[in-house]
């Protein structure tokens, strides 16, 4: 079955001071309110806090991603919302800063919060301690985030040498040469890394409106399900971003809306890369639990099935020599007959825990999307024994295969 939907068919609002008594008391009065409108759009008091490992090869992408947030807030009034990054760039010896993007006249600048002395972005602590800093200087009335860097979604730190689990198929190298489009993923430096489990050890529960991932790989069942708690929503890519990552000049405007306009920042980010590649997921965090207990029940009745599964056959969304991000609900089509009531209660479920959904069916990283769900998995086969031995130490293989 062919779960492929393509995308769904505010105009900038420039505010000016214009130095009458009438324009300043307006601009004190919603200076002093949690809650302005401006043309119609009311706006409440929220930061964005980003989190931008950049101490690695995205470091031209930060300041161009940097440079973009400045250009949404030369365009735009915000009122009392606030964009904080903590930024790691990549410098020799980097020096972390806690910076904000503030308006000024009619551009925008960058101010320091804070400088931070030597220190790694991939470990939790500093994650921890830069969300409690972005809470003394910009405390709000709901808070959003985004994790910018490198990514592989649940995949381990210390992957077997050699397994062909990341390694780039030899017939796109032929394709592209040395110029492989670059792409991004979650908490990289020096070759270090943040482990999935060690993320969520770092963030706080229930803090954020929704996490962003602007980093490969992240739209992952298995991710979704570590962060069930951690906000009501998620938007990640289930494969590669490209290496500029999100267009901030284009969605900022959406995250400051009194309700996150979530799906239109999904739009923004597939339009902007509708020539080249993209793939976007909104995920309902809320109801990955219920998600969780019908696959439970699904690999419960089929589990014996998936050693016999034509792997080869499922969607795919990695261009590694062994794949291992594949479309969910194509796996679970493949396991089961539709016949089951199973499968009828899984696409439901399915439809009120994936909220949009887009992919590029043929594009630049030559990767052919025939079916796409809106999210990936992976399949414990085994064929991939060692990489297996990590995956069972995740928490949607505990809740779904374990307790079968």
């Amino acid at each position: 079955m062919n779960t492929m939907k393509y995308r769904d068919n505010v105009k900038r609002i420039f505010f000016r001071a214009l130095g009458s008594f009438m324009a300043l008391s307006l601009f004190f009065l919603a200076s002093c309110s949690k809650e302005i409108e401006l043309d119609g759009l009311p706006f409440k008091k929220r930061t964005l806090f980003i989190y931008m490992a950049a101490n690695n090869n995205l470091g031209s992408a930060a300041s161009k991603n940097i440079n973009w947030m400045k250009e949404a807030f030369s365009q735009r009034y915000y009122g009392d919302n606030r964009v904080v990054i903590y930024w790691a760039p990549n410098r020799t010896p980097s020096t972390p800063v806690l910076v904000e993007i503030k308006r000024n006249g009619p551009s925008a600048r960058v101010d320091t919060l804070k400088v931070y002395g030597s220190q790694s972005a991939v470990e939790p602590a500093t994650l921890q301690m830069a969300i409690e800093d972005m809470l003394d200087f910009a405390p709000a009335d709901s808070y959003a985030l985004i994790l910018w860097s490198h990514g592989t979604g649940w995949m381990p730190a210390d992957l077997p040498p050699g397994s062909g689990y990341t390694t780039v198929q030899p017939q796109q190298r032929a394709m592209y040469g040395e110029k492989i489009p670059q792409t991004r993923y979650f908490g990289e430096e020096a070759k270090k890394y943040m482990e999935l489990s060690d993320l969520c050890g770092a963030l706080p529960d229930h803090l954020f409106q929704f996490i962003l991932f602007d980093a490969c790989f992240m739209g992952q069942v298995e991710v979704a399900y570590a962060l069930r708690n951690k906000a009501d929503y998620l938007i990640a890519s289930p494969a590669e971003v490209l290496f500029d990552g999100m267009p901030y000049n284009k969605i900022i405007q959406y995250i400051f809306t009194s309700t996150p306009q979530l799906e239109a920042i999904c739009r923004e980010f597939f339009n902007h890369y509708e020539n080249q590649f993209a793939t976007i997921g909104l995920y309902d965090l809320r109801q990955m639990e219920p998600l969780a207990e019908v696959m439970s029940q699904i690999i419960a009745t089929y589990k014996n099935n998936i050693p016999s599964i034509p792997i080869a056959g499922i969607q795919y969304f990695d261009r590694y020599q062994k794949h291992t991000m594949f479309d969910l609900s194509n796996f679970v089509e493949k396991l089961m007959p539709e016949s089951d009531p199973l499968w009828a209660q899984f696409e439901r479920q399915m439809a009120s825990t994936i909220l949009y959904k887009d992919a590029i069916p043929k594009n630049t990283l030559h990767i052919p999307i025939n079916t796409y769900c809106g999210i990936s998995t992976y399949i414990p086969i085994a064929g991939y024994a060692d990489l297996n031995d990590f995956y069972y130490r995740t928490d949607w293989y505990k809740r779904v295969y374990e307790e079968n």
